[in-house]
């Protein structure tokens, strides 16, 4: 019996150990035998072993494992390091004990024993000594260095988080754009081929927007045999790679996809690299190499745009084993690339931070982490373009939601996701438009024996109107008004066209229910104005739809009018100029975004289901109101933000839910940022309509105020809107109580009603 009792005593003690034990990156408890060459013997090491992170990427210092110092010094090997992860040259003189490090310019030359250092020939002091050893596992002969002296004597940013024991090392990349110089401190990306590296030659891609922008300084275009021309004069850029070509101009997000206009996420960008003195062209990378027919992965754990022909990654591809035959005699084939290239796309949003860092998480393409206690800007960023919706009453359709993408709840914190917008697949005009969601539907029963995929037939491309001959990637932007008369089959009239806004691709979408595809074929459309680039008619066979793609350069609103003789009067003006009330309200969270998240509850679906209930209210105001999303999906703050702009908004309405360590804590805030933007609406600024729907909400919904209620703070969706922009804290999802209360639909339609009040009140003040 004694010794069952000890038995299991041991066991409750090994399992309180490993319930106590340190989690996190570092090898907490990790041991490794070294000899000391200054001790003249073995040294067994039981301490921490740090992780670094060098520009976004966790570095390999496996068979020269770092160590922390009694003195809590991190050291790391000079070569395994300095050397093969920071790309220095190293030298070790043994007849002197001294280290030399060559980086960038810089000498900086170490003696083992000794804290006398000399950076470029001028003494320094370091804080401790190098010292040199031999790991007994490796083999390894090694001298460490204390780090953040050498790190940041060299030039690089070194941040050390001791409750991980993470170093993250970031190396200053600079480069002038726009006559200002940025110090761009993110992850720069490397190229292979078909699993070959590719030479970069000192110009690696750039995350921009959350979009690697890859150098045409490169050997890619060689590595891939694309036919790259730049015309310095015009600014113009082609690209063909078999039967597809591309179009771009430097500056414009426009580009010619096999004559098709589409959008990438950041348009081509001439930056001036200080490394190499001179200018280089950067191009989007995953939306040029999907569109010219390669396959295209973002691979975040080693910050490479991975490019591969389809023949290659059909090669990888292994059979698995097969314990028998079927009378064919046949094995399923699977591998890398059974999933094809990701068609996720990307937002665009100008960053004009002097200072960009952009670091990295461990995801495919793009990742978000949130913070849901009272401060939410923390988020990154994933897959997904503008989802813009507009409702008013004034005859145009609801929107629908269009792909969005990715970014970031901090400017310091944007994931290296290399994501584009409005991939086309178009081979010529002639072809089908494939880029088709999958309709399916719900007959209210469970099919469980009903497993057959429904199909799914690809849009048909009917007409393409173009307003001149060639390829136009700007326009005037004071002359942006136009009339477009679109001619219509017998009986149509305007109010049978349902109208959906893409603002971030400066889209209008125009639909028409049924086939018009021979009426549309031969028909003629005059488009020779200033506002509209391209015209392209589809039909949806899935949704008997006759779509019509309308591509400006700026973003404007849309007037449908009828005319005579079976014309309808198409109006493409500034959105201000079409519609004299407009607000912008923006769902919090959403995609892979969930933001908070409590007893199965998402605050991005209770975001929504408050927004959505705003929109059926709106629809009975003349209010123009422009939705960030009206679904499932991601969108980085810094597009968020951008609507207001875009479309001269009065007001800017972010719905959120609060959250909490503690689970007692309770009550409504609203967040307001202190830029000056006010408007014509009696002055309202941010901090007046946060009090004002502080305190509507509270009164209505009988809730209390959280903290100073109306807060000051700037996070990126107040600070950066250009109207009074308030971001709303409904209620508290931690606290059990106050949740129960935020689920229920009746509340959610409470909540919207006293926005909806609030915005009419406040215009009707105005008038």
């Amino acid at each position: 019996m004694k010794r069952i009792k000890l038995f299991v005593g041991l066991i409750l003690i090994l399992l309180v150990a490993l319930f106590l034990a340190p989690s996190g990156n570092a090898e907490a408890a990790t041991k490794f035998k070294y000899k000391d060459y200054a001790l003249g013997k073995t040294v067994t090491y039981y301490g921490t072993v740090p992780t670094y992170i060098v520009d976004g990427i966790t570095a390999d210092l496996s068979r020269e494992p770092a160590i922390i110092s009694e003195r809590g010094i991190a050291y790391a090997s000079v070569n395994g390091l300095f050397r093969d992860v920071l790309g220095a040259k190293t030298k070790y003189t043994k007849s002197k004990k001294m280290i030399t490090i060559t980086y960038k310019g810089h000498v900086l030359k170490m003696y083992v024993g000794s804290t006398v250092a000399y950076l470029d020939g001028e003494e320094i002091e370091a804080p401790c000594a190098p010292f040199r050893i031999k790991y007994k596992k490796s083999k390894q002969i090694a001298n460490l260095v204390p780090t953040r002296f050498v790190a940041e004597t060299l030039g690089m940013t070194y941040e050390w988080n001791s409750s991980d024991a993470i170093v993250t090392i970031d190396i200053p990349f600079y480069y002038e754009l726009n006559d200002e110089t940025v110090k761009y401190v993110g992850t720069k990306g490397k190229i292979t081929f078909n699993g070959e590296d590719v030479e970069i030659y000192q110009t690696p891609s750039l995350i921009i927007s959350d979009t690697a922008l890859l150098s045409t300084d490169t050997d890619v275009f060689d590595a891939t045999s694309i036919d790259f021309a730049y015309d310095d004069e015009t600014g113009v850029i082609t690209l063909t790679y078999g039967e597809n070509s591309l179009l771009y101009c430097v500056g414009s997000r426009i580009v010619y996809v096999n004559g098709l206009l589409s959008r990438c996420a950041v348009a081509p960008t001439i930056f001036y690299l200080y490394d190499v003195e001179e200018d280089v062209l950067y191009i989007p990378g995953r939306f040029t190499m999907e569109n010219l027919g390669f396959y295209y992965n973002w691979n975040s754990e080693t910050g490479t745009s991975e490019i591969s022909t389809f023949e290659y990654i059909d090669s990888l591809k292994v059979p698995e084993d097969v314990t028998g035959e079927d009378d064919q005699g046949s094995t399923d084939n699977v591998g890398a690339g059974d999933n094809g290239a990701d068609s996720n796309t990307d937002n665009n949003t100008d960053n004009n931070n002097t200072e960009i860092s952009t670091t990295d998480n461990n995801t495919s393409d793009s990742n978000t982490s949130d913070n849901n206690v009272s401060e939410i800007d923390n988020t990154n960023n994933e897959n997904s373009d503008s989802v813009i919706s507009g409702d008013g009453n004034n005859g145009s359709a609801d929107e629908n939601a269009v792909n969005s993408e990715n970014s970031d709840y901090n400017s310091e914190n944007t994931s290296d996701a290399a994501l584009d917008v409005d991939t086309v697949t178009d081979s010529d005009i002639t072809n089908t438009e494939t880029d088709v969601s999958e309709n399916t539907e719900d007959d209210g029963e469970s099919s469980i024996e009903d497993d057959t995929e429904k199909v799914v037939l690809p849009r048909k491309l009917i007409n393409v109107f173009n307003p001149n001959e060639g390829y136009k990637f700007f326009i005037d932007r004071d002359n942006c008004t136009q009339t477009l008369k679109l001619p219509v089959p017998n009986g149509v009239l305007a109010s049978d066209f349902e109208m959906n806004e893409e603002l971030l691709g400066c889209l209008t979408e125009l639909v028409l229910k049924g086939d018009y595809s021979d009426f549309y074929t031969d028909a003629l459309v005059d488009n020779t104005g200033e506002a509209i680039l391209q015209i392209q008619v589809y039909y949806d066979p899935n949704t008997d739809e006759t779509i019509f793609k309308i591509f400006s350069d700026v973003v404007l609103g849309c007037g449908l009018s009828d005319a005579d003789d079976n014309f309808i009067n198409v109006r493409m003006d500034f959105v201000k100029n079409i519609y004299k009330k407009v607000i912008v309200m923006d769902a919090g969270h959403g995609g892979h975004d969930p933001g908070a998240q409590h007893q199965g509850y998402n605050e991005s679906d209770l975001n929504l289901k408050i927004v959505l209930n705003c929109r059926e209210l709106f629809k009975d105001t003349d209010i123009k109101v422009y939705y960030t999303r009206i679904d499932d999906t991601f969108l980085s703050l810094y597009d968020r933000a951008a609507f207001a702009e875009l479309v001269g908004a009065d007001m800017f309405i972010a719905v959120h839910h609060n959250s909490s360590w503690y689970d007692t804590v309770t009550g409504t805030s609203v967040y307001w940022g202190d830029k000056d933007t006010s408007t014509s609406l009696n002055g309202l600024t941010s901090e007046k309509l946060a009090w004002r729907m502080l305190e509507n909400l509270t009164a209505a919904l009988d809730t209390k105020v959280f903290g100073e209620g109306a807060i000051n703070k700037n996070f990126v969706v107040v600070r950066d809107s250009k109207a009074p922009a308030v971001l709303l804290e409904i209620g508290f999802m931690s606290n059990s109580d106050e949740l129960s209360r935020l689920v229920k639909d009746k509340f959610s339609k409470k909540v919207a009603r006293t926005i909806v009040d609030t915005v009419l009140e406040i215009y009707e003040e105005a008038e």
